[in-house]
């Protein structure tokens, strides 16, 4: 997930591909969600390349708990990241991994990457007084209720 974090940041798409299985899935709860590794080459091809809402960010893990279990293993970390939204301008968004990792030819993937928001809180505002921009409450909202 260290990888996974600073090749984000660092705009490193090869090397960020290659920790992801070719089935992965992957969920970035309102923000969306992804399925196999063709589609997150189009994804990060359009977010390297400023064709998403998310203009800039840099991301940081805490509190890593890894299981594993022979070939698979699942893994939990805190999230914490500073981000500019077109839209919206600079937010904090904080929450929650859960994944599922395997190992391929004695190599460690991401099977499932799901991100579950806590706060996408505009930066002026904070999360205190606004956890979440008006952008995404509703979706945020939906989502708990469907889960219900």
């Amino acid at each position: 997930m260290s990888k996974y974090e600073r090749y984000y940041d660092k705009g490193q798409l090869e090397p960020l591909l290659e920790l992801f299985h070719d089935e992965c899935v992957v969920d970035y709860d309102v923000l969306g969600s992804i399925r196999g590794k063709a589609e997150m080459r189009k994804f990060l091809e359009e977010y390297f390349t400023g064709k998403t809402d998310i203009q800039d960010c840099f991301h940081m893990i805490v509190n890593p708990w890894v299981e594993i279990n022979g070939n698979e293993a699942i893994g939990r970390f805190h999230f914490f990241g500073v981000y500019i939204f077109k839209d919206i301008g600079a937010v904090w968004l904080v929450g929650f991994y859960k994944n599922k990792f395997v190992k391929e030819n004695g190599k460690w993937k991401i099977k499932e990457l799901r991100w579950e928001a806590k706060y996408i809180s505009p930066y002026s505002e904070g999360w205190e007084k606004k956890p979440f921009a008006d952008k995404y409450l509703h979706m945020k909202l939906k989502k708990a209720a469907e889960k219900d």
